[in-house]
């Protein structure tokens, strides 16, 4: 959902959710600070460290299928370094 609203594939408007940061990639996120405890729980509020930690590649694909096939690449090039870093170490 955060891919879509900051790609614009929907029909929301991007400033309600979230503003950029300069820093780091592209589409860096920034989190709105807030003294009402219940704003710490909200999507937006929720989902930027995750979409911050993500890669240049995933955060500026094309489109939802480029966005899937940069995801499942980084997720099978995760998965053979978990298992040479187990075999390392075994």
């Amino acid at each position: 959902m955060c891919y879509k609203i900051v790609q614009e594939l929907i029909d929301l408007t991007l400033s309600d959710f979230f503003s950029f940061d300069n820093k780091g990639h592209s589409s860096k996120l920034v989190k709105q600070h807030s003294l009402v405890k219940a704003r710490v729980n909200f999507f937006a509020n929720r989902v930027i460290n995750v979409w911050n930690s993500l890669p240049e590649d995933i955060v500026s694909a094309s489109s939802l299928g480029a966005l899937e096939v940069v995801s499942v690449t980084l997720i099978c090039l995760c998965t053979v370094l978990v298992d040479l870093i187990s075999f390392i170490f075994a």
